[in-house]
């Protein structure tokens, strides 16, 4: 399949240096998958979000309260150490670290700056597709186009089938990261290749659309969208509609858990048989311990970073208190999925994880929580580089095959 590999005269700061290929592989990794467009008023080095959304310019202000009081400077130099650097990390880990820190703080200097652009997000998370040269191979991998709620708007769907005996099978819902404004399912199609390939089961990768363009919540409607579709056509392309869970990375984990809320809400809380969440992202309020410790840059996406790829997608004042938006803000009462949630130990949005699967025990719903050691943010899509991540992504294909095929004959391996 075409793709887009253009990855000349891109610069992450005022400079013109010219940038090399395997930086910017680099850069895009550890700073999946929060890619974003932010334009601010001014030069300094102090967020001070203000002034309104434009949608021609991709300018992003802040509508959050949680930003309000919220100031941050950048520091910039020599990666310093502090109380996150005794934590394990896998040294291969380390290395893309040490490689992306500098780059990740002048990422934050270019978001201040006003020189920071979606197109450039999204040719940069385009450069993840080159960086696995190995995917696992596919016994077929078939595109379609469903129907939408919306009059003359189509969704694509694409299903990964790692050689599945019997059909209808169960199947994995997926949703890819990109902080809910870059990537498509070819951007992420071989990390989608290695879930299909460990779990031996059908995989459907969701292109939902994406913000600035198309704000909250235009990407969980299509969600929802797909969801309901498999649920009554499913097996006509191959998928037992009985048997799917649904789940996806960062932004992907919070579509994934926003869909099962506004399914409950709609009195359709069973259409799932389980959610698996990695490293999402639940809350408006990136106060926590995690992200003291590991949003500065040292370890990828920053605080900076987070808070203006919310802002240009949830652009609404109100957005900020809907659960849809934020799960967290949730109750978690009544019929829910059981979900599997999955934190990276070097992740700032580790907390997040954690507070979600307190919530749930509190409210009384089923759910595992698993920390990945010596991972940053995004791992799905760094096998290539830290093969350990494997094992972490099977222990959850442990799991999901458990519940999803636990009375039928197992799928191909």
């Amino acid at each position: 399949m075409a793709r887009n590999r253009q990855l000349a005269a891109l610069s992450f700061h005022r400079h013109d240096n010219a940038t090399s290929t395997m930086t910017l592989i680099t850069i895009s990794v550890m700073l999946l998958p929060f890619y974003y467009v932010p334009q601010f008023a001014s030069s300094q080095l102090q967020v001070l979000p203000n002034g309104q959304h434009n949608e021609e310019d991709g300018q992003a202000s802040s509508n959050s309260p949680a930003a309000e009081d919220d100031s941050i400077i950048i520091t910039t130099g020599q990666h310093t150490a502090n109380s996150s650097s005794s934590y394990f990390i896998f040294p291969s880990q380390e290395q893309l670290v040490l490689q992306s820190i500098d780059s990740s703080r002048q990422m934050d200097l270019a978001v201040l700056n006003g020189t920071w652009r979606v197109e450039t997000a999204r040719i940069l998370t385009q450069s993840l597709a080159g960086l696995d040269p190995q995917p696992p191979e596919m016994a077929s991998v078939v595109d379609h186009d469903i129907p939408s709620n919306e009059t003359g708007r189509q969704i694509h769907l694409r299903i990964y089938d790692p050689g599945v005996r019997d059909k209808p099978s169960p199947a994995l819902v997926f949703l890819h990261a990109g902080s809910w404004t870059a990537g498509t399912v070819d951007d992420f199609d071989n990390s989608i290749r290695r879930l299909a390939n460990s779990s031996g089961l059908l995989v459907a990768a969701i292109d939902y659309r994406l913000a600035p363009e198309n704000p909250f919540p235009a990407g969980l409607n299509d969600v929802l969208d797909t969801v309901k579709w498999i649920k009554e056509n499913g097996e006509s392309i191959g998928i037992d509609p009985n048997r799917i869970a649904l789940g996806g990375d960062s932004a992907g984990a919070n579509l994934a858990l926003a869909s099962a809320i506004a399914l409950r809400n709609e009195g359709q809380g069973d259409a799932l048989r389980a959610l698996y969440l990695l490293n999402g992202v639940y809350t408006p309020e990136k106060n926590t311990e995690s992200m003291r410790l590991f949003g500065d840059g040292g370890y990828g996406i920053t605080k900076i970073q987070l808070q203006w790829a919310m802002n240009l997608t949830f652009q609404r004042p109100e957005d900020w208190s809907n659960p849809l938006a934020f799960p967290l803000l949730d109750n978690f009462s009544g019929n829910l999925p059981p979900m599997y949630i999955a934190a990276m130990g070097l992740d700032p949005l580790k907390d997040e994880s954690i507070l979600l699967s307190e919530k749930l025990r509190l409210a009384g719903q089923e759910y595992y929580l698993s920390i990945w050691p010596g991972v940053t943010h995004g791992a799905i899509n760094l096998i290539s580089v830290t093969p350990e991540i494997q094992q972490y992504i099977d222990a959850m294909s442990t799991y999901l095959k458990g519940v999803l095929v636990s009375d039928q004959q197992e799928p191909a391996a």
